[in-house]
């Protein structure tokens, strides 16, 4: 039940699925609900260091490149929601 939230939740956050383009005029938003925002689960349960496994993977997805122009990132994703 609370996955199914949760995605309720992302897929109605507009900024989840917007992309930045440009005309003539400048740099501008566009909401796309074509753009998916998948909801990432890492099951640490077995996991000896939790909480250290939990912040490096992380931090590697919130530095991972977003293409602004077309709503991805360079792993292939916007966004993702972790619930861990």
């Amino acid at each position: 039940r609370f996955l199914a939230v949760l995605r309720d939740v992302v897929t109605e956050a507009e900024t989840l699925h917007s992309r930045i383009t440009e005309d003539e005029d400048g740099p501008w938003q566009v909401v796309d609900p074509s753009i998916e925002c998948p909801i990432s689960f890492l099951d640490l349960a077995n996991e000896p260091d939790a909480e250290r496994v939990a912040e490096a993977w992380m931090d590697a997805d919130a530095t991972a490149p977003v293409d602004l122009q077309h709503g991805s990132s360079s792993s292939g994703r916007r966004s993702s929601t972790t619930v861990v």
